[in-house]
Order: C-alpha cells, then sequence, then structure tokens
C-alpha cells in the first residue's frame, strides 16, 4: 500500500485537520458557556438571598451549601474539560509523539460528549491499558474526531457506540462499533478518514456499522 501523499493530498491533510479542530473549539465553547450559565444563576441566586436576610439576617445554611456545591461542580466540570482542550491543542506542537492510546481515546471522547448526548448515543470504551503509540498527534486525533462525531449524527437516537483497541506488538487495532440501528460512515467522512490514515501509515477499513484502523506501532 501505498502512504505517500502528493502536495493536494497533504493540504488536505491540513485542511481536515483545521476542520477538526474548530470542531472541536466549538463543542467546549458550548459546554464552557453553559458551565458559566450555571455559575451566574447561581451566583444570583445568592445575591438574592443576601438581599432577603440583610444585614442583620441569619443566612440559612443549607442554601448557602447548596448554592456552593453547584457552583463547585460547574467549576470542576469546566477545569477537567478545559484540562483535556489543552492537551488537544498542543497535540500539534511537534510532528511526532509518542501517545497512550487510552489516554488519548479519553480525550477525543470527552471533548466530543456534546455530540454523542445531542442524539442520546452511550459511548462504551473498552480500550486495553498501556499500549503506547508513536505517530503525528494531531492527524491521529483528528482521524479519531471524524469518525466518533460521524458515527453519534448517523447512529439512531438511544443506542450506542463501543470503542476497542488491541496490540499485538507491532500494530494496534482500534475499532469502533455502532449498536443496533447504526450505518456506514458518511461518504464525505469515509473519504476523509482514509486520507488522514494513509497520512500516519495506518490502514481504515469501513463496513456497514464498523470502523476499524490498523496502525503500525
Amino acid at each position: 500500500m501505498n502512504n505517500k501523499l502528493n502536495q493536494e493530498e497533504l493540504l488536505g491533510v491540513y485542511e481536515i485537520c483545521l476542520e477538526a479542530f474548530a470542531g472541536v473549539s466549538a463543542i467546549i465553547t458550548h459546554e464552557i458557556r453553559n458551565n458559566m450559565a450555571v455559575i451566574n444563576e447561581n451566583s444570583g441566586l445568592l445575591d438574592d438571598l443576601a438581599l432577603m436576610v440583610g444585614d442583620q439576617g441569619a443566612v440559612p445554611n443549607k442554601k448557602v451549601r447548596h448554592i456552593a456545591t453547584s457552583i463547585n461542580g460547574q467549576i470542576v466540570k469546566a477545569n477537567n474539560l478545559m484540562s483535556k482542550f489543552n492537551m488537544f491543542a498542543h497535540s500539534n506542537d511537534t510532528a511526532s509523539a509518542t501517545l497512550d492510546v487510552q489516554e488519548t481515546l479519553d480525550i477525543m471522547i470527552s471533548l466530543t460528549r456534546r455530540k454523542a448526548k445531542q442524539n442520546r448515543i452511550t459511548v462504551v470504551a473498552g480500550v486495553e491499558e498501556g499500549i503506547q503509540l508513536t505517530t503525528r498527534p494531531l492527524v491521529f486525533e483528528a482521524l479519531l474526531y471524524l469518525c466518533l462525531t460521524d458515527m453519534y449524527t448517523i447512529s439512531a437516537q438511544g443506542c450506542s457506540v463501543e470503542v476497542s483497541s488491541s496490540s499485538d506488538g507491532d500494530f494496534i487495532t482500534l475499532q469502533l462499533i455502532t449498536g443496533a440501528g447504526g450505518g456506514a460512515l458518511t461518504s464525505s467522512t469515509e473519504k476523509k478518514a482514509k486520507l488522514l490514515s494513509r497520512a500516519i501509515q495506518a490502514e481504515c477499513d469501513i463496513s456497514d456499522n464498523r470502523v476499524a484502523i490498523r496502525l503500525p506501532q
């Protein structure tokens, strides 16, 4: 299999990676905006509470604790999401890097979870621990983004997308399988996925409800 890309194909890879980066950025900004909306609402409740009790009034401890817990929960969610987004944002710092496959899949599943929730899709990850992969980080993550988000869109509402990985020491195989009611990737995404796969010396096999990516370890 000849994986050497011509100039037009390389430009296509860059454009797809930019598309994935923009897509992830849009998801994260929506999520953070939701976190901020809840924090703002609870801040308003605290202000209302302060006005109600006045300078000499007794502050209802239980109510304040509930509001503080809600605010703290949103801060924790936002921090966790931003931490993973920061890792993704730095994936183009080097042309090649050694990645922990389990960690990388966890990051991309977390960053795309909003898309899954919109279609009531459950993501089930059964990923082996300790698998290391040396590759082009941004291209690999863009490939995961495309496959995951497309499967969330085409799968029937309420079904699941199963993500798994395995290694034989020479090659790593990643599988994404849609549950009942799922279908193939769209033709546009399939074309992009195959191009990104070639860019990282991988093979991408796409069937009715399954995507299998085989990469040299």
